[in-house]
């Protein structure tokens, strides 16, 4: 099989052993795949930009070493597909305004055409939920979304079935984690700095309970971080900055406990597999698809009290981190990618 996958425009995919706080998680994942996928023994390209390095013996489709708009972006990758129209039987889109182009309708007659749907089911097009605009707008389009969760949240907002879209859990390198080192007395939490991931919520709580807590991320929001973070920093309550891969591993195979404090629904929610696979004991709200992925290997609960009462009991040091490595092996990198190529065959056989 030929597979194309369509990164983000100005978004480096790099190679997983030089993966930096700057990779966004779209960018890990089609790292994986298009990994996975020459493992399973099919040919997958990668086009995206041109600061990507070549990932190892994978091809990659450089447009020029720029940061191109989303428009320029499309243009660039129709122009490449109209160089080369038969080359692929799968073109796998990662980005919304790139799948939804009209320039790349006329591939859909030589290729499936397949989008993943990685964002918040509730964002809207016009007057539509975003899902059901791709699935009645752009009928030649196949949609993939991450969690049952994302897909069934849409479902009941439009009140209809999308039996066109498939669910396909993210995946990870678990075997990237150590889930036996020894842990300290601190608490870790990553996120992007912004209101969506309640980081505002966890530093009060880290403060009302007397824990050493690490944050760590980027600042989406400098406002929100100066205004709601920074000043309720202390010795205790620290902000480590972004974190390179290998640094986050270390932070997530030592801690006391991965805290999760979101205040949106998330679609899938990775910081949670790299939790269960380094075995860090998990505390998360209940929000979006994190139940579902964590199962009953870590402490949900809905609301800052029940956060505290979680950490001053030290129930946490009863979860098992041997059941966190079972459940994470549901969600590595292959499990998704065989997935993937399952859906695939599907397709072309129709």
């Amino acid at each position: 099989m030929r597979i194309l996958e369509v990164a983000l425009p100005g978004r480096p995919v790099l190679p997983e052993d030089q993966i930096n706080y700057q990779a966004g998680a779209i960018e890990i994942l089609i790292s994986l795949l298009a990994k996975g996928f020459r493992a399973l023994g099919h040919e997958c390209d990668v086009f995206c930009s041109g600061e990507s390095p070549l990932l190892g013996n994978f091809h990659i489709s450089l447009f020029e070493r720029d940061t191109p708009s989303w428009d320029r972006f499309a243009k660039y990758l129709y122009e490449y597909l109209c160089m080369n129209p038969y080359k692929y039987d799968i073109i796998h889109f990662h980005g919304a305004l790139t799948a939804t182009n009209p320039l790349f309708k006329p591939f859909s007659r030589v290729a499936s055409l397949v989008y993943t749907w990685h964002d918040s089911p509730l964002s809207r097009w016009g007057n539509k939920f975003a899902i059901e605009a791709y699935y009645d707008d752009f009928p030649y389009l196949n949609i993939v979304s991450i969690s049952n969760f994302q897909k069934r949240k849409i479902e009941r907002k439009i009140r209809r079935s999308l039996p066109r879209v498939k669910v396909i859990y993210n995946g990870l390198d678990i075997s990237q984690y150590r889930w036996d080192r020894e842990r300290t007395t601190e608490y870790f939490a990553v996120s992007r700095i912004t209101l969506v991931k309640g980081v505002h919520i966890l530093v009060h709580i880290a403060r009302a309970t007397n824990i050493t807590l690490n944050l760590a991320g980027n600042v989406f929001n400098r406002k929100y971080f100066a205004t709601h973070i920074k000043p309720l920093l202390t010795d205790k309550v620290r902000y480590v900055g972004p974190v390179y891969v290998q640094k986050k591993r270390d932070y997530f195979e030592t801690c006391a406990g991965f805290l999760n404090t979101p205040i949106w629904d998330e679609p899938f929610g990775l910081t949670i597999v790299e939790a269960l696979a380094s075995g860090a004991p998990i505390v998360s709200f209940a929000r979006g698809a994190i139940p579902e992925i964590l199962g009953d290997c870590g402490i949900l609960v809905n609301n800052p009290r029940e956060f505290r009462e979680v950490l001053k009991s030290g129930i946490i040091k009863e979860i098992d981190p041997l059941e966190q490595r079972k459940r994470a092996t549901r969600f590595n990198y292959m499990n998704m990618c065989v997935a993937y190529i399952d859906y695939f065959k599907e397709l072309l056989e129709k």
